[in-house]
């Protein structure tokens, strides 16, 4: 995705942020959280498997879980870090795992509709929203004190997606819960791999396909002596691919590199998360 697409799809977004007026009940909060995820990568190794905790902190403005019915707003924003650990499955014995870290930004913006009347104990959602994710990733240098090849440095994420979801709403005079379920689509993808380190012999790779996922999400509110405590969980699963990295292999190295004029073609990302909050 080039700069100016990029911008056009981060400007949107905001725009949907700046179209929610004060007078529509919208609750701010600050949600901290933490997620596990993991990323399995069939590669030119013979499959990589990078996991690791991801914590969460950002702001947001809703009124999901406070609107009796009627039309629902969300704005969702978020910075993480996360520790990885990869396990490359074929790499030779004297050729330790590298570790890494991530580091990503993102916003969200959500609009929907809630079925039902205010005296209702169930009530249905259905919801759209547009939203831009721009994740990096970097690695240590552990291959490199194995042999003569750096190992991978950085590699960047950012996407723009939309998504489409829908679910029953619960109350009670102490509680409300929403569980919500549906499909992410990334309307594109611009990843760019730092492969130079790795002798290839090419400029680094674009990964440019990036396959619709799934989530389930389950908020609730908690309505406690007048304060209002929510408590989040949620998966989120999805795949992307790429071309072939080419180039040859790196038998000089000390990796079992099997077929490297493949590469990495499909990567498989699942991520389980907890987040809690509480409302202004």
């Amino acid at each position: 995705m080039n700069k100016s697409l990029s911008t056009l799809c981060l400007g949107a977004v905001l725009s949907c942020a700046a179209g929610v007026s004060a007078d529509e009940a919208l609750h701010p909060a600050l949600s901290p959280g933490v997620n596990l995820s993991q990323w399995d990568v069939p590669s030119a190794w013979g499959g990589e498997s990078e996991v690791g905790p991801r914590f969460t902190v950002g702001p947001y403005w809703e009124n999901f879980l406070t609107q009796g019915n009627g039309h629902l707003r969300a704005l969702d924003g978020r910075l993480f870090r996360e520790s990885l650990d990869y396990d490359l499955r074929r790499q030779a014995d004297r050729v330790p795992a590298p570790r890494g870290r991530m580091t990503g930004t993102g916003i969200e913006a959500v609009g929907g509709y809630q079925l039902g009347y205010v005296a209702d104990r169930v009530r249905y959602d259905l919801v759209l929203g547009v939203g831009y994710d721009r994740v990096r990733q970097a690695w240590d240098r552990g291959l490199q004190s194995a042999g003569r090849v750096g190992g991978f440095e950085d590699e960047l994420h950012p996407v723009f997606y939309t998504r489409i979801g829908a679910g029953p709403v619960f109350e009670t005079e102490q509680w409300r819960g929403r569980l919500h379920m549906g499909l992410k689509y990334p309307l594109d993808l611009d990843d760019e791999l730092d492969l130079t380190s790795l002798m290839f012999g090419q400029d680094p790779a674009h990964m440019s396909q990036y396959h619709s996922g799934s989530f389930v999400n389950f908020s609730n509110l908690f309505l406690l002596r007048g304060n209002e405590f929510r408590l989040d969980f949620y998966y989120d699963r999805y795949r992307l691919s790429s071309p072939g990295l080419g180039g040859g292999g790196l038998d000089a190295s000390g990796l079992d590199c099997l077929d490297c004029g493949t590469g990495s073609t499909q990567s498989n990302v699942e991520i389980f998360g907890i987040e809690m909050g509480v409302n202004f």
